[in-house]
């Protein structure tokens, strides 16, 4: 390969370098993608999407965006959006857990998550409903390294998220129900079994507060 060829280096998570050759580059990322397990790949594609603009095609080049209409987000995409807004949450007993802040992203598609907790542990987490499965997907990171792939949703009102993670060798499935109340406040359960669901403890019950 000539100097006038040679691949040069780019700053941005997945690509590493870009090739003169764009084929080349997508070749290279969607390998490294297969090579990743399921909830990071999930990220990973979500994280993409965010970096071309939501587009679904490959990252835009010098050479200008891709010509492509976006089609409408699917109407179960809007069954979230009570939980869209800046909030404060709090405890049962009145303390102060954190704020959260949940905004619409990708042509209305995602719901993005920043939360901010009272002691410093922050998360994220992405949201969406994926039209192939017919069930909304949450992909949940934050500080402590904990990593949550949730699927579920609408059920008697309230969205229902559930998945499965190891910890420490065992197999805990985690439930997390968001319930909108007739005030505007909104209840966030997050439960927790370690028999497969036969029973179930609290991890978090925090009520939500418009904070405007």
């Amino acid at each position: 390969m000539t100097a006038k060829n040679a691949a040069k280096p780019v700053d941005g998570p997945g690509y590493g370098v870009v090739s003169s050759s764009s084929r080349l580059c997508v070749v290279e990322t969607s390998a490294m993608v297969r090579a990743m397990n399921a909830p990071r790949r999930f990220a990973l594609l979500v994280l993409m999407a965010v970096m071309t603009g939501g587009t679904g095609g490959g990252p835009v080049t010098s050479a200008g965006a891709a010509d492509k209409t976006e089609a409408a987000p699917p109407r179960e995409a809007a069954q979230f959006d009570f939980i869209v807004g800046e909030w404060q949450v709090t405890t049962p007993d009145g303390k102060v857990a954190g704020e959260n802040v949940l905004e619409k992203i990708l042509n209305g598609r995602v719901v993005l998550e920043s939360w901010t907790g009272s002691g410093g542990y922050i998360g994220k987490s992405f949201n969406i409903f994926d039209a192939a499965l017919g069930k909304w997907r949450q992909f949940w990171v934050d500080t402590s390294g904990l990593t949550l792939d949730l699927s579920g949703g609408m059920v008697g009102g309230s969205m229902v998220l559930e998945g499965d993670r190891l910890h420490e060798g065992k197999t805990v499935r985690d439930r997390i129900r968001w319930t909108p109340n007739s005030d505007g406040t909104v209840r966030q359960l997050w439960e927790a079994s370690e028999d497969g669901g036969k029973s179930w403890r609290v991890v978090f019950d925090g009520l939500y507060r418009r904070k405007r």
